[in-house]
C-alpha cells in the first residue's frame, strides 16, 4: 500500500470510502477503493508503506476522468476479500 486517503462527500461532510494506490513487485501502480460498507472491517488494517496479500477482490474499469495511475483498471474490495499484512516481503519491491 503506497498511499491512501478518505473520500468525503463535501456537500454532506460524510465519509464515502477510502481510495488507495498499490504498487506491486513489477512497480505497477493500481488504484483501489474500499466503499463505506466495508470500512469497519478493513480500515483498521490500512497503513501506508505496509505490504499486503489480497485475494477475493473485483477488477473494474477505472473512471477515465479521475484516473490517478496509468492502469485502466481499479481494484474494488468485496465481501469475500482477504486483506492480510505481510511481515516479510514475498518478492522485493524496487
Amino acid at each position: 500500500l503506497l498511499r491512501f486517503w478518505e473520500d468525503i462527500n463535501m456537500k454532506r461532510g460524510e465519509l464515502m470510502g477510502i481510495d488507495m494506490i498499490f504498487v506491486d513487485a513489477k512497480s505497477s501502480l493500481m488504484l483501489a477503493t474500499v466503499n463505506f460498507n466495508r470500512l469497519p472491517t478493513l480500515r483498521r488494517r490500512l497503513k501506508a508503506g505496509a505490504l499486503f496479500t489480497n485475494s477475493g477482490f473485483v477488477m473494474t474499469r477505472c473512471n477515465q476522468n479521475s484516473r490517478l495511475t496509468d492502469s485502466s483498471l481499479t481494484i474494488r474490495f468485496s465481501d469475500s476479500t482477504t486483506f492480510d499484512e505481510l511481515t516479510e516481503p514475498v518478492s522485493p519491491i524496487l
